[in-house]
């Protein structure tokens, strides 16, 4: 008696398909990917958008600044300087 391997088929007579994989098994490679990029570009964007905030801030002071009085200015250096002079000298 010889044996022969078939295809199992179901009540149809047709042959088992493989089930049809959804779309989130296909997804998750893509998501894995997507956020490895996106923490590997993280420190990038943080820098640049931190070093913009800087220079507004930079240029906030600077425009502060230039729009002082220059006697006013010139009376807080004054002061700033007699307060250090009552400072205790330390060395670090």
């Amino acid at each position: 008696m010889t044996q022969t391997l078939e295809q199992p088929r179901h009540a149809a007579g047709e042959p088992r398909r493989k089930p049809v994989r959804r779309w989130p098994h296909r997804m998750v490679p893509i998501l894995l990917i997507l956020l490895g990029v996106l923490v590997i570009i993280y420190p990038i964007i943080a820098t640049e958008y931190n070093n913009y905030r800087q220079q507004e801030f930079a240029r906030k002071y600077l425009t502060q600044v230039n729009e002082t009085d220059p006697n006013t200015r010139n009376e807080d250096l004054e002061r700033a300087r007699t307060y250090n002079a009552t400072l205790p000298h330390q060395a670090l």
